[in-house]
């Protein structure tokens, strides 16, 4: 399968309590296994800052 993303949008509640660290961590070392080729965040908070 190409050209397929994924968005996940996390509230702020449970990303404060989220340890994202880990997660990433786990990701990268499982990418072949579950067939990703790249991930990343984003913060739109950070975003609308640099607009501005």
């Amino acid at each position: 399968m190409t050209g397929s993303d994924m968005t996940f949008v996390v509230p702020a509640s449970t990303a404060a309590a989220t340890n994202f660290d880990q997660f990433f961590q786990e990701m990268e070392s499982r990418k072949n296994e579950l067939d990703i080729e790249s991930f990343g965040i984003s913060d739109p908070r950070l975003q609308e800052v640099s607009c501005q």
